[in-house]
């Protein structure tokens, strides 16, 4: 028998789980290593979010065979590898030095891994409820840089740049020297930190409300040295 029902009401054997079971989410794609990195949103596992990197290959240099190859998960099974910073995200994971650092959506914590190693937290217990995102690691791999969100009671989270320093234990694991050491704050935001190719510099730009980092950001630099901060940061251009 024929039946009326109002736009939208009607019964259908597609359902949204149907929909987004098939739009797998790529995004954030680097290199390190000869290999490529990228994440992957996974509507069938949740939306959980995964590292996975393959090697490239070049089949003009006789190999016979071109593009990505060796497929392999770099982010633990049971980790959601996001961000909750400005509340987008961003910046949830960087590599270097065969290591691959990331964001645990769990608890915000950061953790840094290596193939074959186990996985060490680079931020303390202490900080939960704090995030992080934007990680950026210096080019002689002996610091971390990152965006860093704390809570802050009966306000607006505080918003500040951190750096944490690395150094390599006897089996090959990293571990941090310290707690995450404060570069800059006093903005609302903070984002996209940058070291220049020689590690000579810190770039990254910030911004305060009511403005939208669209409409009213600064670029600020620091100086950097082999044992870290050289200095305070310089407003370089930029403004409301």
């Amino acid at each position: 028998m024929k039946e009326i029902r109002p736009c939208g009401g009607w019964h259908s054997p597609i359902g949204s789980a149907d929909l987004v079971r098939g739009a797998l989410a790529l995004s954030a794609p680097r290199i390190d290593g000869g290999r490529l990195y990228w994440l992957e949103r996974r509507p069938s596992e949740g939306g959980r979010q995964v590292v996975v990197s393959g090697r490239l290959v070049d089949g003009s240099v006789g190999s016979g065979e071109s593009g990505i190859v060796d497929l392999r998960e770099e982010s633990p099974t049971d980790i959601n590898v996001r961000t909750r910073v400005h509340e987008y995200g961003g910046g949830e994971y960087t590599t270097g030095y065969g290591r691959l650092f990331f964001v645990d959506d769990a608890d915000g914590r950061i953790f840094v891994s290596r193939p074959g190693g186990g996985v060490t937290p680079l931020t303390p217990p202490a900080a939960k409820g704090a995030c992080y995102a934007d990680l950026v690691l210096s080019p002689d791999g002996r610091f971390l840089v990152a965006t860093e969100e704390r809570p802050v009671e009966g306000g607006e989270p505080e918003n500040r740049l951190v750096v944490i320093e690395l150094e390599s234990l006897r089996g090959g694991d990293l571990v941090a020297v310290d707690p995450p050491r404060v570069l800059a704050s006093g903005h609302d935001f903070y984002a996209s930190a940058a070291f220049s190719p020689l590690g000579h510099q810190l770039a990254f730009i910030a911004w305060d409300h009511p403005n939208m980092p669209w409409n009213g950001t600064v670029l600020e630099t620091i100086e950097w040295s082999a044992t870290g901060p050289a200095g305070q940061p310089r407003v370089r251009a930029g403004g409301v």
